[in-house]
């Protein structure tokens, strides 16, 4: 049971549903975020194509770029905080600091302009692991807002000497 659920708590709990990751209607109209949390490293293809191997199935690659876009050599985790849903989006976010993957940084960042404010903290607390340093974000703004500070701050950033 992996951990991909919000709790109230701002950790993330054990997500409960009783099912195979490797389903069909899971891979082409879910993000299969289970493997990504411990594999964020790979692209889409590979972890598809990895499903496909173990478990003798077949993906639809159309319906693969609807959920992902257009190239699935893109990382799962990259390609999540771009354009997943907002509870994918926040998970992305925290597997992103598990992983210490901070190339990651800028994606995580535009995952702040999301309009739930639930999904903004924990991407702001997964980008300040990241960064290992605060990052001063007025988290009473809109996600827009947010979203905006948090580029300044990674611009002024990487002007330091």
């Amino acid at each position: 049971m992996p951990k991909k659920n919000m709790g109230l708590d701002y950790e993330l709990t054990r997500y409960h549903r009783i099912g195979s990751p490797t389903d069909r209607e899971r891979v082409e109209g879910d993000r299969p975020l289970e493997c990504a949390l411990c594999h964020g490293d790979r692209s889409v293809e590979q972890m598809v194509a990895t499903m496909e191997r173990w478990w003798g199935k077949r993906y639809d690659r159309a319906a693969l770029r609807e959920l992902y876009g257009h190239d699935l050599r893109v990382g799962v985790l990259r390609a999540t905080l771009l354009g997943g849903k907002p509870h994918e989006r926040a998970v992305a976010a925290v597997a992103a600091a598990d992983a210490g993957r901070k190339d990651l940084i800028p994606a995580v960042a535009h995952a702040l302009s999301d309009e739930y404010p639930l999904v903004r903290h924990y991407v702001h607390q997964a980008l300040e692991r990241l960064a290992g340093e605060p990052v001063p974000l007025d988290m009473n703004a809109s996600g827009s807002s947010q979203e905006a500070q948090a580029l300044r701050w990674l611009a002024a950033r990487s002007a330091r000497p």
